[in-house]
């Protein structure tokens, strides 16, 4: 009898902890592998990256005590740093991209404060190329098919609050623009082997 009322006071605890909605935002940095740059279908050359920052936000629904499923939009940027290992001085290029993924991620439950997780999901990005050369300013917008990987590990505050700390890999096809010289000129620059890998620290909030 007494066992009986232990493990049904057990279920009522896990059934009072469970929440089906939550909200997290993610902030951290991103490193950008080197990635193919080629204009007007030249021969590609080795595009290096500064460090930028990425902000992400997602509103998810948990299926089970394991799975969820969220809609995770977010923004990153970041700057190209040499172009075929030489520095473009007093020129620059600016990427900001606009990620929006659907991902699913599965939680380990650990009996502690601690969960680790793992995650996957498919989605768009839409990168601005933001160009400063010879004084003229360049833009342009490419929308591209994006995937990501992440893997985290949170630690509940209270029944609705946590924080945690996790890596997302993330990857998009090619990224085309088309930036206009003037004079009816248009220099078409292509972006490839888009690899971004990111660090963030987040909070989140169930309910």
């Amino acid at each position: 009898m007494v066992a009986a009322l232990v493990v049904m006071s057990a279920a009522v605890t896990r059934a009072d902890d469970f929440h089906n909605f939550y909200v997290t935002a993610d902030l951290g940095g991103i490193i950008q592998q080197n990635a193919n740059y080629s204009e007007n279908g030249s021969p590609n050359v080795p595009a290096a990256f500064n460090p930028g920052a990425r902000l992400d936000v997602a509103v998810g629904y948990n299926l089970n005590e394991n799975y969820s499923i969220e809609i995770a939009p977010g923004f990153m940027w970041n700057s190209v740093d040499t172009l075929d290992g030489y520095s473009l001085g007093n020129e620059s290029i600016d990427l900001e991209s606009i990620p929006v993924l659907i991902n699913i991620k599965y939680r380990i439950n650990t009996g502690t404060k601690f969960t680790p997780y793992l995650g996957g999901g498919i989605g768009a990005d839409v990168t601005i190329f933001d160009g400063e050369v010879s004084g003229r300013s360049l833009n342009d917008s490419s929308a591209a098919f994006a995937f990501q990987l992440q893997a985290g590990v949170r630690y509940a505050l209270s029944q609705h609050a946590s924080v945690g700390l996790g890596y997302k890999f993330l990857g998009t096809s090619d990224q085309n623009y088309s930036l206009d010289l003037g004079h009816a000129v248009v220099d078409r620059v292509t972006l490839n082997g888009i690899y971004i890998h990111s660090i963030m620290l987040d909070c989140s909030w169930s309910f």
